[in-house]
């Protein structure tokens, strides 16, 4: 779909540029004579747009020394398989149950725990300025696979059930639309697997007890059974995802933080 293609060339190339020309990013500005906050601990959430899916994510990062945190995550995203193409019901004038993704057999939803560092390799030297920092983590991903509902009229009685999609019964007229998400809650099935990130932040926040970044990066996935997402093509158990990410939060300070706030740092090059 020339949309879907669309949409796709545009977030790789938003990935791309920040990855690789982080510097262009970097501007000048007012010169920053706040209070520094050196020995701090972090506390961030972010929203996700991912080359798969969407995702919500929160991490705790705990000062190490003054420019390193070890960081803690949990985050919770849905992922899709990359043959998912969404169409419309073919009976839009007497049913409007929307657009639905035929042969989908379960949706992925995974919690991810993450623990992980962070490392600022380029501090901030002015007010509106960035701070660059990449970020590495390894964790444990638990997927859990929802069955997806379909209506689905009867072509006997012409009747509208709630049924989970099969290859051989149906087909795409056959159905209308989606069923309630909650359709099927009760019957998920757990896959556990594992996970790598890397990233890079961008931080641009004009406070210093504020953090606004956006992050990009990369993710390899492995789960120990290939999620059956759908019906009619191959389900591998690796996803590889690329993301963009807006994150947001506030500094809180660790216990040694009051006595190093007058702690005069050199500016890393």
């Amino acid at each position: 779909m020339p949309f879907l293609k669309a949409k796709k060339s545009i977030f790789y190339n938003i990935v791309f540029f920040v990855v690789i020309f982080p510097h262009l990013l970097i501007a000048q500005g007012e010169i920053d004579d706040q209070e520094k906050i050196f020995y701090r601990n972090e506390k961030t959430y972010a929203f996700g747009l991912n080359s798969n899916g969407a995702s919500f994510h929160y991490r705790y990062g705990v000062r190490v020394n003054a420019f390193r945190h070890r960081v803690y995550e949990l985050d919770i995203a849905n992922l899709k398989h990359p043959k998912e193409i969404k169409i419309s019901n073919p009976y839009p004038v007497y049913y409007t149950s929307g657009r639905f993704v035929y042969g989908k057999l379960n949706a992925l939803i995974v919690v991810r725990a993450d623990y992980g560092y962070q490392k600022e390799i380029y501090q901030k030297r002015d007010i509106g300025g960035l701070s660059i920092r990449r970020n590495y983590s390894l964790g444990a991903s638990l997927g859990m696979l929802k069955p997806i509902y379909y209506e689905v009229v009867i072509p006997t009685t012409f009747e509208i059930e709630d049924q989970k999609f099969d290859p051989v019964l149906h087909t795409v007229t056959d159905i209308l639309g989606p069923s309630s998400f909650f359709k099927g809650i009760s019957e998920i099935i757990p896959d556990p697997g594992v996970h790598a990130k890397y990233s890079y932040s961008f931080e641009y926040s004009k406070k210093d007890e504020t953090l606004r970044m956006l992050e990009t990066g990369v993710m390899a996935e492995f789960f120990l059974f290939p999620p059956k997402i759908m019906a009619i093509t191959t389900n591998s158990p690796f996803f590889l995802t690329l993301f963009v990410q807006y994150r947001f939060g506030k500094v809180v300070d660790s216990r040694y933080s009051k006595k190093m706030k007058e702690i005069s740092l050199p500016v890393m090059q």
